[in-house]
């Protein structure tokens, strides 16, 4: 079929040389198929049998002498940065394919994620992202519409939550950890007032993700304070 396909010429058999690359894909001969689809100069065909056979690197470089087929490449590509746990490359593939609610959805997982595994530090800083990306998406902060006034509601909620992880990190690492960067006062009252910075926030809100509070009295040489402990 090969040798018939090409003999044939495009202006008199062009629909016969599709079908000769339909048949080529269909028997995963992706070779020949994309001949056929180089002598049809179908680049569109070329760009989604690479996307098929996951050949990234000929499909961006299709993308690049086709700017107008870039929008083909950047989605299925983010998918599949998804699919090998590479989240953060697919968070700005997800940007560039302009779908920031996909790279948001990503985001609020890891940030998730992250809470219920006890990797405070790491949730703070994925909740923090997920706050900036809401505020990209605010197309007029000072006459918003419905949608910012969304965007901006759920900026504040991710940048709160994103405080209070941190601060849940440097409590936990006390409670946790068996040697300290810091000691004596110095160490007393950085934890002294993170413990009061996350009560002053815990009054008017639920519990978050991950952790459980329990309220005690402790005292420490020269401070004497209301501490939080993290557990789970």
């Amino acid at each position: 079929m090969i040798k018939v396909m090409r003999q044939l010429k495009i202006k008199t058999h062009k629909e016969e040389v599709k079908q000769c690359a339909y048949l080529f894909r269909k028997m995963g001969e992706s070779g020949f198929a994309n001949e056929a689809y180089l002598k049809l100069g179908d680049i569109k065909s070329q760009m989604t049998l690479h996307i098929e056979l996951g050949k990234w690197e000929e499909a961006f470089v299709l993308a690049k002498k086709n700017p107008k087929l870039e929008s083909l490449v950047r989605l299925p590509y983010a998918e599949f940065l998804c699919k090998q746990d590479r989240y953060e490359e697919a968070i700005d593939a997800y940007k560039f394919a302009k779908r920031p609610d996909l790279s948001m959805k990503i985001l609020q997982s890891l940030s998730n994620n992250a809470a219920t595994e006890r990797r405070f530090n790491d949730a703070g800083h994925f909740f923090h992202l997920l706050a900036m990306e809401n505020l990209k998406c605010v197309k007029n902060a000072m006459k918003p519409s419905e949608e910012d006034n969304e965007y901006l509601v759920n900026f504040e909620k991710f940048s709160e939550l994103a405080e209070l992880y941190v601060g849940f990190n440097l409590v936990a690492d006390y409670i946790e950890q068996p040697f300290q960067k810091l000691s004596g006062n110095t160490l007393n009252n950085h934890i002294f007032n993170a413990c009061k910075f996350l009560i002053g926030k815990l009054e008017k809100r639920p519990s978050p993700l991950g952790v459980y509070f329990i309220f005690t009295f402790l005292i420490l040489p020269d401070i004497k304070g209301l501490y939080l402990f993290c557990t789970c």
